[in-house]
């Protein structure tokens, strides 16, 4: 194992803030959740490099299980409406088949090292689930986020001037990963009469950071449209997001840019009409006025299908499939694919849960999902029913509305994610997908306990330096 000088740097900072700030390990995983890149610890003998997530979220989630080990077990931890509770299904059915496999026809470590991935996301969207228990935490956590939004924009941005310019670009500050995506920062379209450097800023791909920083661009257009609460650099915050993610040039990034602008023209008309209409006209005009630009755009848009990308892609979904009708109940385990050959391994959520886990892993699944989904949704609901009462203070008044307005943020980020991994790839090892589920599920917690009036003060992380936060 070779430590890097980034990763001590961050752990030294992990270790400052955790034991100095009350759930310092939460807000710390917070904003390094796109920093999927930068390594750690380089692990030489698998060519894997330990990122922010991995090691910071494995300490929450250590800390958390502390925690509700701690407490005596109730009707609360086992009721089936929670999707944890089918998280736990899922998991007994991935130990038992990948038993079974091991036993039947042996397993490869790759099998257990993508096995150990899945089980750290669900482990991880539990903690944070757990650890947003208050509004004070909730409004905390969302600060962060946005920020991290706004870091990992603006050195995709600085990329992009270093990659265009000449200027040397300083990879092995946030891009030192040892394994091969990592190093994806000098991704290129090459055509005859030009190249078009992409961006991953501190992601390990350029679909990596545009569907990351697509969930804070949505979270940032509802708190603006509902009036919730302060986005960094208000209305500018849109633009410096929207415009990285255009710069990506992820197919996927620019098809998530139209779902999100048209989903505030349908929910947020008034607010967002003349914004949308600025970055429609600019782009239309770039676009007349560049044939470049014209040519690059098509490129990752209405001839995708010519590409080598598109291709394989589609071959997964065929082989997918096919693997499918061969093990239709259990799947093959996970982790597994044709010949160990990584060009057939397959990548949408839909077949790649049902070549690897079959019907009764991706229904358990599915359950798991729309579980927390309908808890944002009936939080929506209980929230809306206290609000109706005239006789709220101002101040419950504007708690009640952040809270509606964060739970219904999330719970949009996490549909939009689950359509993405259903078209392109299920990127089950980032720490996005995981993040926004457990966020989606602990804000919608909080929200429905402050329209019962039963919210209470959370019960912090280790922190021995600091009293607890107050609500």
């Amino acid at each position: 194992m070779e430590p890097t000088i980034t990763g001590i740097v961050l752990v030294l900072l992990f270790i400052v803030v955790m034991f100095r700030v009350p759930n310092g390990a939460l807000y710390m995983v917070t904003f390094f959740v796109p920093f999927a890149s930068t390594a750690i610890i380089n692990i030489t003998a698998f060519t894997f490099s330990a990122t922010p997530y991995h090691i910071f979220g494995s300490v929450l989630v250590g800390l958390t299980l502390l925690q509700w080990t701690s407490r005596p077990i109730d009707g609360n931890q086992l009721d089936s409406r929670s999707p944890f509770f089918w998280m736990i299904g899922f998991l007994a059915m991935l130990i038992a088949s990948t038993f079974e496999l091991a036993t039947s026809h042996g397993v490869t470590k790759y099998v257990v090292f993508q096995s150990v991935i899945l089980v750290l996301g669900f482990l991880f969207a539990w903690a944070v689930a757990n650890n947003l228990t208050t509004t004070t935490i909730v409004r905390r956590m969302i600060t962060i986020y946005l920020w991290g939004g706004v870091f990992a924009a603006s050195w995709g941005l600085f990329q992009w001037v270093c990659l265009n310019t000449g200027l040397p670009y300083p990879a092995e500050i946030f891009n030192n990963s040892i394994s091969d995506s990592g190093a994806l920062f000098d991704q290129t379209l090459k055509q005859t009469t030009y190249v078009v450097y992409r961006l991953s800023s501190v992601s390990m791909e350029p679909s990596h950071i545009a569907r990351y920083l697509l969930s804070v661009l949505l979270i940032a257009i509802v708190m603006i449209g509902e009036g919730i609460g302060r986005v960094p650099f208000g209305r500018l915050y849109l633009y410096l997001v929207s415009g990285v993610i255009a710069l990506t040039t992820s197919s996927t990034g620019l098809m998530g840019l139209v779902l999100v602008y048209s989903f505030a023209m349908v929910v947020y008309t008034r607010v967002f009409l003349r914004d949308v209409i600025i970055m429609g006209m600019t782009g239309l005009v770039l676009l007349l006025f560049s044939p470049k630009l014209a040519t690059i755009a098509a490129s990752v848009t209405l001839d995708k299908e010519d590409t080598g990308s598109f291709d394989l892609r589609a071959d997964s979904m065929i082989f997918g499939y096919k693997a499918f009708t061969q093990a239709p109940f259990f799947g093959h385990g996970w982790g597994w694919f044709k010949g160990g050959s990584t060009l057939s391994q397959i990548q949408d959520l839909l077949f790649k849960l049902l070549s690897s886990v079959g019907l009764v892993g991706f229904t358990l699944f599915l359950i798991f999902c729309g579980s927390g989904i309908m808890g944002a949704w009936m939080a929506l609901r209980r929230v809306d029913a206290r609000l109706a009462d005239d006789s709220l203070s101002e101040e419950d008044r504007s708690t009640g509305r952040f809270l509606r307005g964060v739970t219904f943020a999330f719970m949009g980020c996490f549909v939009l994610s689950l359509f993405l991994d259903a078209i392109a790839s299920f990127i089950y090892y980032a720490a996005f997908f995981w993040f926004i589920f457990g966020s989606m599920v602990g804000v919608s917690r909080t929200a429905s306990a402050w329209a019962l009036e039963e919210e209470t003060a959370a019960v912090p992380l280790p922190s021995p330096l600091r009293p607890a936060e107050a609500h």
